[in-house]
């Protein structure tokens, strides 16, 4: 096949992913061109996998979520024949023998895929949902070939979107996520700020939540030692986790605390 998988999987080796990793990474790209491909203009990409497949971020993940443009989501009998098509290929070449899918039905997110290996070990999952919209500017174009040297054009939301969701997400997660904390941190070393707009959605959905400076401060105060510690050492590599964890962890709540900063004074 013209997609060369060692290429792709010595990329994510040198960014620090263990071979696992990097495998479940590839499917998740794959995955994604061909739901784009066979569903143009139906899905938007958002959450960790956008940093993973287009930002070089090495904080693993194996979610791939997917917002719906449309009222109503493709059938998840049409989903799956999808994903058995678009993933033969690079199942094959990675010697993974038969995959299985199996769906969940929910409200949110209203559908999950699971994917799992031949003797039933999860690989990945594929949310999607049709709660929230995205603000038509902040979608962006990236090609992932599939098939040969077929280019499927998936769209992601902008890294100034996604940190907005980020901080949308930190706040209204029932259980704190430190990986959270961790892509607000990545996503500021990669420049992304808010734009007036967005730093205005912020600002509703913190007044939607009655989110003020205590709260505030008391989330960012959950981000201990501890939960970054445990939950951190098997998303990131080595090398990163320990910089950080020898710095307690304190870069992340600093990021943290610069995006909510206007609602902490």
């Amino acid at each position: 096949m013209a997609i060369n998988l060692a290429e792709q999987l010595a990329d994510l080796s040198n960014r620090g992913f263990n071979a696992e990793q990097a495998r479940t990474i590839v499917l998740i790209g794959q995955a994604a061109a061909t739901l784009f491909q066979d569903f143009p203009d139906a899905f938007v990409v958002f959450g960790g996998a956008t940093l993973v497949l287009f930002h070089d971020s090495v904080r693993h993940s194996n979610d791939l979520d997917l917002l719906s443009k449309n009222e109503a989501l493709p059938s998840s009998e049409a989903i799956i024949e999808s994903l058995k098509r678009g993933l033969q290929a690079p199942v094959e070449a990675l010697n993974l023998g038969t995959l299985e899918y199996s769906i969940k039905d929910g409200s949110q997110p209203e559908l999950k895929i699971f994917v799992a290996n031949a003797v039933g070990s999860r690989l990945f999952q594929i949310d999607f949902t049709r709660i929230g919209s995205v603000i038509a500017s902040e979608i962006e174009d990236h090609p992932i070939e599939i098939d040969g040297n077929i280019p499927s054009q998936v769209q992601s939301v902008s890294k100034e979107f996604l940190l907005l969701q980020k901080g949308e997400t930190f706040l209204q997660r029932r259980v704190i996520k430190a990986r959270d904390a961790y892509d607000i941190h990545y996503l500021f070393n990669l420049g992304a700020k808010l734009s007036e707009v967005l730093h205005g959605h912020l600002e509703d959905s913190l007044s939607g939540s009655e989110s003020g400076p205590d709260e505030i401060r008391e989330r960012i105060g959950q981000l201990t030692f501890k939960l970054c510690q445990k939950e951190l050492q098997p998303l990131l590599p080595p090398g990163i986790f320990e910089r950080l964890e020898k710095e307690e962890f304190r870069p992340l709540r600093d990021a943290v605390a610069t995006l909510y900063e206007d609602w902490l004074q």
